[in-house]
């Protein structure tokens, strides 16, 4: 493995994917592959690490067209999770 790809790897282990979602409940959305962690800045300010959602979830959330129902649904109530902020 060169040094051009040990750093990309090393990078991809430590970094979140983020991405702006167009939605009124949702700002962020922020996702690291390899931890299973999904990272959510909702509306209001407020921060939530939500733990082990598969990439299945995470990629459903991101095609729902309302992310606040697939939120809801699929993420609400169903994976542990840590305040971040409020």
């Amino acid at each position: 493995m060169t040094q051009i790809e040990t750093n990309s790897r090393f990078l991809r282990l430590f970094h979140y994917i983020r991405e702006r979602m167009p939605s009124s409940v949702i700002k962020y959305m922020d996702y690291k592959e390899e931890k299973h962690l999904l990272k959510i800045t909702f509306q209001t300010g407020a921060i939530y690490q939500y733990f082990e959602v598969p990439e299945t979830v995470y990629m459903g959330l991101r095609q729902a067209r309302s992310k606040g129902r697939y939120f809801n649904k699929y993420i609400s109530g169903m994976f542990s999770f840590e305040r971040l902020s409020s």
